[in-house]
Formats: C-alpha cells, structure tokens, sequence
C-alpha cells in the first residue's frame, strides 16, 4: 500500500471529505488528492499533523509499517496509556470550562450606579453594585439588559458547538464557533462602550476572557492536539 492509499483509508476512515482535511491541515482540496493520488509528498510538518489527527505513527503513513505492527503498537500504546486527549474531547473540554468560568465572572458587578434621593432632610446617595445575573433578572427591554442577553446566548451557542463537535467533529463547526466568538467580543465591547462612565472590573475581566479564547482559538488550529494522558 503506498502513502497516498494509506492517506486516503485513514481519511475515510475517519469520516474527512478531502475538503475538510484540507481545512484542518491548511491546505488546499487540490494538495489532498494529489497526496491520495501519490502525484505529491505531504512535508514533514504536514506528516506530524497528520500522525496526531489519525493517531497513528509517521512510520506508518510512510509505509515503514504494516497494519499488522501498526495495530500492535496501538494495543501496547493502549495498555500503556489507556487514554489519550483526543482534538474533539479537547474541544469539548474547553468550550465546556470557557462556559464555566463565563458564568462565575457574570456575578462579578460590571456597573456602578448612584442613585439620589431627595427626602425632607436633603440629599441621599448610594451605589448599586450590577452584575450580569442582575441585569438577566430583568429581562431584555433595555439596552443594556439586550447586550447581556446576546452575550448569554453567543457563550451558550459556543458551549453548544464544542459539545456537538465532539459527538459528530464536523468540521465547519469550527468555523462557526469561531465567528460566534468574534460576535461575543463585539457584544461585549459595544457594552462597554456604551456604558463606559460606569463599569466595573467585572466588565474588565469579561472582555479580556473573551478575547483569549478567541485569541486561542484561532492560535490552537481547530484544536488539532493529541496529547497522550497517563491512567
């Protein structure tokens, strides 16, 4: 079996379309089938994806070993470390711990407001603390009340997607949770915009929560890591 027929059952085998692979790699459809087809040779940063995608050696994709010992090696890795962190558990993993730690900042207070009052004896003051949660209570009529609600359900419509990813690792999915992060970075920006003279820290830690995970979605390429995890 020669590298490129090798290349094209494990694609299959895991469920690509030469289109996705290409999307997941970073190269071009064409690149794909001329690799399948034996008109091309992946290089070697290429192979290295490839191996961690598949789980499998480099050896093996250069044909240096047959299924036989490739299979072999796959029941002594299994013994020896019986669980592996898959690209789609990884996922999973993050979008679900991104949610988590959302929701603990959202009761963090992201406004100060002042209100007077004028009884007989003159002037009274005080400051309300708001967090998100507050402004979740009472529902999206206001505007700001409306921001939080969108940026609620861009971190839901994430979280979502990281879960789905990992039962069915289609992968314009990827794609989509991306542009669902860049949305939640502008929603809470406009946020701050608009209420600049009375944020809080809270806001503060929300925006810059946003934008590492967006930063790190794009930096940890459709999360394509396979990281071996000892039992």
């Amino acid at each position: 079996m020669t590298t490129g027929q090798r290349l094209a059952k494990l694609r299959k085998d895991h469920n690509y379309t030469q289109e996705e692979l290409g999307e997941l790699l970073d190269v071009s459809r064409q690149s794909i089938s001329k690799w399948e087809s034996d008109q091309a040779f992946p290089e070697t940063q290429k192979l290295i994806e490839l191996s961690k995608l598949y789980q499998t050696s480099v050896d093996y994709l250069l044909g240096n070993e047959n299924e036989h010992t490739q299979s072999n090696i796959g029941d002594s890795t299994h013994t020896n470390e019986p669980f592996k962190m898959t690209p789609k558990l990884f996922t999973m993993i993050w979008g679900v711990t991104y949610f988590v730690v959302m929701l603990l900042l959202y009761a963090v207070p992201i406004l100060k407001v002042t209100i007077t009052t004028d009884p007989f004896f003159g002037n009274i003051g005080f400051t309300l603390n708001i967090t998100s949660y507050d402004l979740l209570k009472n529902g999206p009529g206001d505007y700001g009340n409306f921001l939080v609600y969108l940026g609620l359900f861009a971190l839901i419509a994430f979280t979502a997607l990281s879960v789905f990813i990992f039962f069915t690792n289609h992968q314009r999915l990827y794609k989509i949770r991306r542009i669902i992060s860049i949305t939640e970075v502008i929603i809470w920006a406009i946020f701050t915009v608009s209420f600049i003279e009375s944020i809080q820290l809270g806001i503060i830690f929300i925006i810059l929560l946003t934008i590492i995970n967006l930063i790190l979605l794009f930096k940890v390429k459709n999360n394509l890591i396979s990281t071996p995890i000892s039992a």
